[in-house]
């Protein structure tokens, strides 16, 4: 699984900092950044039945964000 931004401690500092390069990233998109709940679903359905011609991938998990 290759993640985009995922609020994590560390990111929840930049929020809390209000971190300038944040902002940035933020509005790149009109997105929520990924919760580790969105992580778990996804790893959930990869290991999972219905997903069981899936393989051997690096699946990216961003919700689109390097599509600018």
């Amino acid at each position: 699984m290759a993640t985009g931004m995922v609020m994590n401690d560390a990111m929840a500092t930049m929020v809390e900092a209000n971190d300038p390069g944040l902002s940035s990233m933020q509005h790149a998109l009109p997105i929520q950044i990924l919760m580790p709940a969105d992580i778990t679903n996804a790893v959930a359905f990869l290991v999972s039945d219905e997903a069981k011609f899936i393989t051997g991938i690096t699946r990216a998990l961003n919700a689109g964000f390097p599509v600018r």
